[in-house]
C-alpha cells in the first residue's frame, strides 16, 4: 500500500511557512472538508464490512447445506468457491474507492493537523499541497485492481477459501465419496492458483490509475 505519511520520521525540518497558520476562513473551510472526506471513507469501509459479512453468511450457509446432506454435493462447494471469488471481486473494487478517501484523511492529518501538536510548530517538506490539488481535480486510485485483490485476500478470503477446502475434504473423508477424477484436478488446479496467487500478493507493487479519465476536445480540462 501507498505511503501517505512518507517523509513524517526521516524529513528534515522546514521552516515554517508563512501560510501557516491558516486564516480562519481557511481552517474553517478545511475542518468542513475533513469531516465530508472521513464521512465519505467511513460509507466505503461500511461497504467493504458488508461485502465480507455476505461472504461469510454464504460460505457458513454452503457449508451447512453440505454437511446436513447425506451424500457430499461436491457441486456445492465448487459453487462455494466461486461465489467467494465473486465477493473477492467485488470487495477489492470496493476498496479502491475507500482508499482514495483514505488516502486524502491521512494526508491532512499528517501535513495539517499533525504539526499542530509539535511543540516548534514546523512543517514537513514535500509537494503535498500539490498532490492533494491534483487529486482533487483527477481523482486517481492508489492501488491497482489486482493490487487490492491481493490485498483483500490476504486480509480476508484466503481463510474462507481454506474453510471450503477443509470443510470438502472432512466430508469426503467422513461419506467415503469422492468426486470425479476431473472435478479433483480443477480443483487441485484451482487452488494451486490460489496458493501461488498468496505468494505473489506478498510482492505486489502498488500504482495509481485514474477514476475518470479526462475528456479531450471539451474546449477545457474537464472530467467525465
Amino acid at each position: 500500500m501507498t505511503d501517505y505519511t512518507r517523509g513524517v520520521a526521516d524529513a528534515p525540518e522546514a521552516p515554517r511557512d508563512p501560510l501557516h497558520p491558516l486564516r480562519n476562513e481557511h481552517l474553517t473551510m478545511l475542518a468542513h472538508y475533513y469531516r465530508g472526506e472521513i464521512q465519505r471513507s467511513n460509507m466505503w469501509r461500511q461497504r467493504l464490512d458488508a461485502t465480507t459479512n455476505w461472504a461469510i453468511i454464504t460460505t457458513m450457509g454452503m457449508m451447512s447445506i453440505c454437511f446436513s446432506s447425506a451424500k457430499p454435493p461436491h457441486a456445492l462447494f465448487l459453487l462455494t468457491n466461486l461465489t467467494l471469488a465473486l465477493f473477492l471481486w467485488i470487495e477489492a473494487r470496493r476498496y479502491r474507492y475507500f482508499d482514495v478517501w483514505r488516502a486524502r484523511t491521512r494526508m491532512m492529518e499528517a501535513h495539517i493537523i499533525a504539526p499542530m501538536f509539535l511543540p516548534e510548530g514546523a512543517w514537513l517538506q514535500g509537494d503535498w499541497r500539490k498532490r492533494l490539488a491534483e487529486d482533487l481535480l483527477l481523482p486517481s486510485f492508489k492501488t491497482t485492481l489486482l493490487g487490492a485483490v491481493a490485498l483483500r485476500f490476504r486480509r480476508n478470503y484466503c481463510w474462507l477459501f481454506l474453510l471450503v477446502l477443509l470443510g470438502w475434504i472432512d466430508r469426503a473423508l467422513e461419506s467415503g465419496r469422492w468426486p470425479a477424477l476431473s472435478v479433483l484436478v480443477g480443483a487441485g488446479v484451482f487452488y494451486a492458483l490460489l496458493a501461488a496467487f498468496t505468494v505473489a500478493a506478498t510482492r505486489w507493487k502498488v500504482e495509481d490509475g485514474p477514476i475518470h479519465k479526462r475528456v479531450a476536445g471539451t474546449g477545457g480540462d474537464w472530467l467525465s
